[in-house]
């Protein structure tokens, strides 16, 4: 049964949905200043019947419960990749909303050690003073919304849950509760190791003597080889030469373009670093000669051209291609490029390697 009239839901829903595509705005904005690149956010307005019945509910303990009473008409949903951005966004949407303590809660928190069940921080959320102020939020000043903050693994755990139709360990027949319980400790495992693999991935590797390069050369091509290549080895020696002569200081390599070579790098078959150190002692002064001029060629024109550690990497792309000859190498320029430019791409390189004795 609906206790309230229509247009008390009008009044208390109006302008909902406008207000949660800017709070998901501002949450995607406050992500990105912690660092965090979240799986989704979503929002959703209740609808007229879900408010009823949990007015309902309510009723059964606090009979003074109403519709303006609610504080999750609009719901907003953040899903990040790791477990440990939960707190991230947490502490970034305190400093930018006001926070009801009192209705807020932590679910990860509430559950008993022996427990199972995979939760999520509920924040219910209003808009600060300074905000409420501005003409687009000010019919909203008063608004309170909830924002659900979990991880992947914790909203997968929390959809099977769900769909399995299981609000609480009571519910579960005692036959299945250990199995239950394994489940959800292992996902919590996994969201653990995950957390600990991106932090592993995350930190520099240090070579740490003559073994260690060594070792470095056996290994296949990937973003953390790469990484430790450009660190010390034969493009250590390219980048000092290049950043001396030319007095420029070369930007750190970025991940986005670690990654897009790797690919690279093994569609045109250089699969180990030692493949890419043979590959760079062949053609290193040739391909100084083509960066050189490229180089100068864009600061002739009036170019800001950016330099970083794994710039020359790319232009030895384009010597692996004319190793490979017609018509092997134009297909792979275009699978890399996506363009047409391959003959004015060799001509570039040929002119370069002009006079220049193979090593």
């Amino acid at each position: 049964m609906i206790m309230f009239s229509d247009e008390e839901w009008a009044e208390c829903s109006r302008g909902l949905n406008d207000l949660g595509l800017r709070v998901g705005q501002i949450i995607s904005t406050l992500s990105s200043e912690v660092d965090v690149t979240p799986h989704s956010i979503t929002h959703r307005v209740k609808d007229k019947h879900s408010a009823a019945r949990k007015i309902a509910k309510k009723r059964e303990t606090n009979p003074t419960y109403g519709l303006f009473s609610l504080t999750d008409v609009l719901g907003i949903r953040v899903i990040t990749y790791f477990s440990d951005e939960v707190d991230h966004i947490a502490t970034a949407l305190s400093r930018e909303f006001v926070v009801d303590e009192l209705n807020s809660i932590d679910k990860r928190k509430s559950l008993a050690a022996d427990r199972f069940g995979y939760m999520s921080l509920h924040y219910v959320l209003g808009l600060s003073p300074a905000r409420a102020t501005m003409p687009e939020y000010r019919q909203h000043a008063d608004v309170s919304f909830e924002v659900q903050i979990r991880s992947v693994l914790q909203h997968a755990w929390a959809e099977v849950e769900h769909d399995l139709g299981y609000k609480s360990v009571g519910d579960v027949p005692t036959i299945h509760r250990r199995q239950f319980s394994r489940l959800a400790g292992t996902l919590e495992l996994v969201d653990e190791q995950f957390c600990a693999l991106r932090s592993e991935l995350g930190t520099p590797r240090t070579l740490n003597g003559p073994s260690d390069e060594v070792a470095l050369m056996d290994e296949s091509i990937s973003s953390e080889s790469l990484a430790a290549y450009a660190e010390r080895s034969t493009l250590l020696q390219f980048n000092e030469r290049f950043a001396r002569i030319h007095a420029v200081e070369l930007g750190p390599f970025e991940p986005a373009a670690l990654n897009r070579l790797v690919v690279n790098l093994n569609l045109l078959g250089v699969r180990s670093v030692a493949d890419l150190e043979h590959l760079l002692v062949s053609h290193f002064e040739s391909l100084y000669r083509l960066m050189e001029a490229r180089y100068l060629l864009a600061r002739d024109r009036g170019e800001s051209p950016a330099v970083t550690v794994t710039t020359p990497l790319l232009y030895l792309l384009l010597f692996k291609i004319a190793d490979m000859g017609e018509p092997e190498g134009r297909s792979a320029f275009e699978k890399i490029w996506k363009a047409s430019s391959y003959d004015e791409y060799m001509r570039s390189v040929f002119s370069a390697m002009k006079g220049v004795r193979r090593v």
